[in-house]
């Protein structure tokens, strides 16, 4: 017969069949499986491992309906997740149970995005709030020529460009994100020609806009390979959005300069510029 292990002891029992053992045999010889199990170190890590240390019973032993030499057998590479164990001998006693592998819990990372706010200006900045049950510390780069803090949480006196900032936990866990930062007045610059702008795009896989300027209402259209598309305003916030393509929806929108960030069916992003006077 069947004996389910108790995680908590991490020591799994199984009797004999008496149909094929007498009672003293079966007092002797019971088959027994110790668990040893190691967590990853970090979320979406595979450095965990599991190991099984078998004794009694009759070897060879199989594990997951497979014969293994010896008494030890090591799972190895794992994620967090939970893990099915059986094992038997060749008297067909059994054990089996279920092991879970946990990992830390990853920090709740968000940023807000300030873009800078002339042609060649540097008063771009990145707003980084990080959440984590550890200590953090930072460490950012980027390709533009100007000198950042390296180790600051925040980032202010950006001009535009692409930044890396690495995120370490004190338990070792790292996590890497990037932010972009734009020139949102060369982009609206007032000499711009947005009708040739819009012309140019008018494709069926793209998203249109127009009027581009406009003085509050706007109509945004999508191609067929769009799947969705969210307006959002200068302090980053989401003041519309949809899904789907061939959508046709008029907005009303308050003075200011938005950007319409679509993604097509693909998963790729693009960004589209918006000024309402």
């Amino acid at each position: 017969m069947k004996t389910k292990f108790n995680l908590k002891s991490i020591l799994m029992t199984a009797l004999v069949s008496t149909s094929l053992f007498t009672n003293a045999q079966v007092d002797k010889v019971p088959l027994t499986v110790a668990v040893a199990m190691t967590n990853p170190t970090c979320q979406n890590y595979n450095n965990g491992e599991i190991t099984l240390t078998i004794s009694g019973g009759f070897p060879p032993y199989t594990f997951n309906g497979v014969q293994i030499a010896g008494s030890q057998v090591t799972m190895g590479a794992l994620t967090a997740g939970n893990y099915s164990i059986q094992v038997s001998d060749v008297s067909l006693a059994s054990s089996s149970g279920e092991v879970i592998l946990q990992s830390p819990q990853a920090p709740q990372i968000s940023a807000i995005i300030g873009d800078v706010t002339e042609f060649g200006g540097s008063n771009g900045y990145i707003d980084l709030t990080v959440n984590s049950q550890y200590n953090v510390a930072y460490s950012w780069s980027t390709q533009e020529q100007i000198q950042i803090d390296g180790s600051s949480e925040d980032q202010t006196g950006l001009v535009a460009g692409i930044y890396d900032v690495t995120i370490t936990e004190s338990n070792g866990c790292q996590y890497a994100k990037r932010y972009t930062i734009q020139e949102n007045d060369q982009l609206f610059s007032p000499n711009m020609d947005f009708a040739t702008q819009e012309s140019n795009e008018n494709e069926i896989s793209e998203i249109t806009v127009f009027p581009n300027p406009s003085f509050g209402e706007v109509t945004i259209k999508t191609g067929d390979k769009i799947a969705e598309y969210a307006v959002v305003n200068e302090m980053g916030t989401t003041v519309a959005q949809g899904k789907g393509s061939f959508a046709n929806e008029t907005l009303n929108l308050k003075t200011g300069k938005y950007y319409i960030i679509s993604t097509d069916i693909n998963g790729n992003t693009t960004r589209k510029y918006l000024q309402i006077l």
